[in-house]
């Protein structure tokens, strides 16, 4: 019996330490070694590994900080680990408390203050608007052949949403529940709520068509990999664990050598190429690949508004309208948007996305308590030609990393900005984003971008334009461009103004290119009229 006891435990051993010592680099056959030709979409599965801590080695770049120091922020550098106890079952949801400067650390003076805002914006459960019509729910445990008219026969999909536009009256509502992701975009209707209900965090619209970490990668040779599923559009983004490090998009396969490259082959059906020392879907928990497509769209319409949800993973834009009227965002979280190419402009090779955008005609527009940050373009834009924006308001919004503006307005001859105002809003780290380090163009960042020059196209026409007690911080170009062809500036009314020492103040009216130097006070309050403006940085300046 001993002998035998003996023989069964020696066994046992060996089988252990068998399954112990699988090699993490071992083909599996069911992820990135399969080619092509042999796997449906069916079979596209998770490996379920338990992968070791994972470096990869990338660039970094450098920028100033709000305390005069250079620091380095990573631009295709990450460490993961995998398990982790901090992930949550629900990987598809953002684990990080701050997912907006994962891989851009900058540092400000006024963090303290941007966190608060945030907080505040992220704990808001509504601004408690009545229903007066049918309430409709959307739900991850839905379907969209519900009637959407309670939680237990709720739609399942933005798209399925849309389909029941037709059905839709003023006064209705329609509200994602929380704590769910819904993929896809959806056109709005007139006279609509948009917003949540439930408990926990806010629902969260993405581009994404799902997480690609556990799609299929098949090798393309020397650390290139080919993703096996293709897009119906342009992609422009691709985030690796919801912020921890961002794809640099390349313009041809034979530019991908570094990791994190990313091409996106345009004539092959937008199959997706990227550049990384092993295969992905075995290092990262989530991968959000976001195409050409704007994830919440009312053009035409009016009175419409849009509450409590989070915004994320799309190529164009995260909510767009042109010729409204009545139109609220508010309470919003949106991030990692854009970076695709503008289909039809220049030569097609201009990558563009905003989170917010009124093109054309726009009245009673109110943007205020969002969140903001990594756009590729622009966090809020008003823009267009021949046409009106009347009673534009955008307050208490805080606005990060956007690669050209916080807040950007443009309009050519014969349009014409009434009663615009821009208070309250923190607009901080223009430039520092994914948007800015990718962008050609390194001279077009700013809290206030109104992309125009003196004698440009843009004549930004304008009647009672106000920008008053907003928070100016930072920005790898300018703080400010205010210019207009027709000399009709905004009024600038007790802002304040931090910027390292010997950067750029920026341009208005007339005095262009100012410094933030040792004469800055002068240059605002004098110069620019901003009689109540505040120069925080240095604090020697007054």
């Amino acid at each position: 019996m001993k002998r035998i006891l003996t023989v069964l435990l020696t066994a046992v051993l060996i089988f252990s330490l068998s399954a112990c010592g699988k090699d993490k680099g071992s083909t599996d056959n069911s992820k990135g070694g399969t080619s092509d030709t042999d796997v449906t979409s069916s079979e596209i599965i998770s490996t379920g590994s338990s992968s070791t801590d994972t470096s990869s080695a990338g660039s970094t770049a450098s920028v100033s900080s709000g305390s005069g120091k250079t620091v380095s922020y990573v631009t295709s550098e990450i460490t993961v680990k995998k398990p982790n106890p901090n992930i949550p079952a629900n990987t598809d949801r953002s684990w990080h408390e701050n997912p907006a400067g994962l891989c851009f650390p900058v540092t400000g003076t006024l963090d303290n203050e941007a966190d608060e805002m945030r907080s505040k914006i992220l704990s808001s459960n509504g601004s408690g608007v009545k229903i007066t019509g049918t309430t409709y729910y959307v739900s991850e445990k839905g379907d969209d052949s519900n009637d959407g008219k309670s939680p237990k026969t709720a739609w399942a999909t933005p798209a399925g949403a849309e389909v029941h536009n037709a059905s839709l009256k003023s006064g209705d509502a329609v509200l994602f529940e929380r704590g769910g992701v819904f993929r896809g975009s959806m056109k709005l209707a007139s006279g609509v709520y948009y917003g949540a209900y439930g408990t926990g965090d806010r629902p969260c619209i993405y581009g994404s068509a799902r997480n690609f970490a556990d799609a299929v990668f098949t090798s393309d040779g020397k650390n290139v990999w080919r993703l096996r599923e293709m897009f119906a559009g342009d992609v422009g983004i691709i985030v690796f664990n919801h912020g921890e490090a961002v794809g640099n998009r390349v313009s041809s396969r034979a530019e991908l050598k570094s990791n994190y490259d990313f091409f996106c082959d345009t004539s092959d059906k937008n199959r997706v190429y990227l550049y990384f020392e092993e295969d992905p879907s075995k290092v990262f928990i989530s991968i959000e690949i976001g195409a050409d497509s704007v994830l919440f769209r009312f053009d035409g319409q009016k009175n419409i508004t849009i509450e409590n949800l989070t915004f994320k993973y799309t190529g164009g834009h995260a909510v767009r309208g042109s010729n409204t009227e009545n139109i609220t965002v508010r309470n919003c979280e949106i991030g990692y948007v854009g970076g695709s190419y503008l289909d039809g402009y220049g030569d097609g090779k201009v990558r563009y996305g905003n989170g917010i955008e009124l093109m054309s005609n726009s009245k009673n527009t109110l943007l205020e308590n969002n969140w903001i940050y990594q756009i590729y373009d622009s966090g809020i834009t008003h823009q267009g030609d021949n046409c009106v924006v009347e009673n534009f308001t955008a307050k208490n919004n805080l606005i990060e990393f956007c690669g050209m503006g916080a807040i950007e307005y443009w309009h050519t001859k014969g349009a014409v900005i009434k009663s615009v105002l821009y208070e309250g809003n923190m607009l901080r780290f223009a430039g520092y984003g994914f948007g800015g380090l990718q962008r050609p163009d390194k001279n077009m960042s700013a809290a206030i971008q109104s992309n125009a020059k003196p004698t440009g196209s843009n004549y930004n026409y304008a009647e009672s334009f106000i920008i008053r007690n907003n928070i100016f911080e930072l920005s790898t170009y300018d703080l400010i461009n205010a210019q207009s062809r027709m000399n009709t500036l905004p009024v600038l009314r007790g802002n304040t103004y931090i910027q390292n020492e010997n950067r750029r103040l920026g341009s208005y009216s007339g005095y262009l290119d100012c410094m933030f130097d040792s004469a800055v006070g002068g240059t605002v309050k004098k110069l620019w009229r901003d009689e109540g403006a505040k120069i925080n940085s240095p604090a020697s300046y007054s």
